[in-house]
């Protein structure tokens, strides 16, 4: 009589909050090809599910914040020119695939969201001109390229070229709505 038995090899199986990659705190900075807006500093923070951890797609949830000059000339009353700083906050939700075995892994990713911002608005009454900010937000697109450097295989140092689209003609972005920018940061999983 012969018996058979079945041997099964087992990998190890991720836990779910081994597949968690939080917090990614990165800093950069981000050049804006609106006629209306300058440069500034951007502060990218986000929470990452990855189906692998290398070689597959993964699901990123960014907000981020960033500011800029403006200067607005094109008003609708009688004063000549308006110039502040602004503040926006980007929530974006997206799709991305990382490739690579070794300690040096590539990031493609595009994600989609929402601008948050305030904008100056000036109203004349008689002979007195009121500015006030009203807030605002727009659609937005992000396409990202990145490259990531693995201390372990939990934590990694990144560098990401990103590209953003702003899909309206107002505000802000009467002339252009694209900017491009990039950010150092660091990544590790929540276990």
């Amino acid at each position: 009589m012969l018996i058979a038995i079945n041997c099964f090899c087992q990998s190890k199986q991720q836990t779910f909050g081994e597949q968690i990659f939080l917090p990614a705190i990165d800093f950069g900075y981000m050049s804006h090809s609106s006629d209306q807006l300058s440069g500034g500093v951007i502060v990218k923070t986000s929470i990452e599910y990855r189906f692998r951890n290398n070689n597959d797609f993964f699901l990123r949830l960014n907000y981020d914040t960033h500011s800029a000059e403006y200067i607005l000339d094109d008003l609708s009353t009688t004063t000549n020119i308006i110039k502040g700083k602004a503040a926006f906050t980007d929530i974006l939700m997206g799709l991305g695939y990382r490739m690579g075995e070794s300690k040096i892994r590539g990031v493609v990713m595009m994600q989609a969201g929402t601008r948050l911002f305030s904008y100056p608005n000036a109203d004349q009454t008689g002979g007195t001109i009121n500015i006030e900010q009203d807030n605002n937000s727009i659609f937005t697109t992000r396409t990202t390229l990145g490259l990531e450097y693995y201390f372990n295989p939990k934590a990694a140092l990144s560098l990401d070229l990103f590209q953003s689209q702003i899909w309206g003609n107002r505000d802000f972005w009467i002339s252009q709505g694209s900017a491009v920018g990039f950010s150092i940061g660091l990544i590790t999983a929540l276990f």
